[in-house]
């Protein structure tokens, strides 16, 4: 069974290694939310360099921290054109197993909750400021 994410292009399976965020040619807060070719680039430009000697330093200075990769995509053709509004890019999937009690999406944690003011990445940074020795403006 498939489920939407928060946002309602991706779509994951807790069965599945991947994730697929799709074009929808319906209008959402203002514009037709379909992929670029440029977007399906930059996830596999990001894969590459995950896979780089970047990686394993971006993982050393943040463990915790994991990248989803899209490192591939698929499209239909005709006349030899890319249809934009078929192409999916294919995501890493988080919500597999006991990944999935540990995931959040970046958009979420810097929501900022009106009661206290503060985002859910406030106290994230504030531990990581510390441990550092920095003020968290620092951090």
């Amino acid at each position: 069974v498939w489920h939407p994410t928060a946002s309602v292009r991706s779509l994951y399976c807790p069965d599945a290694p991947w994730m697929s965020k799709c074009s929808l040619g319906a209008r959402i807060t203002n514009s037709v939310r379909t992929l670029f070719p440029t977007e399906l680039a930059r996830g596999k430009d990001v894969s590459r360099l995950l896979r780089s000697a970047v990686g394993p330093r971006i993982a050393a200075l943040a463990p915790r921290l994991s990248i989803l990769e899209e490192p591939a995509h698929l499209g239909l053709r005709s006349g030899g054109e890319v249809v934009r509004e078929s192409l999916v890019i294919l995501r890493d999937n988080p919500f597999r197993g006991e990944a999935a009690r540990d995931c959040a999406m970046l958009a979420t944690l810097c929501q900022t909750d009106p009661d206290t003011g503060r985002t859910p990445l406030s106290p994230l940074v504030a531990r990581a400021a510390a441990s550092a020795g920095l003020p968290p403006q620092g951090a």
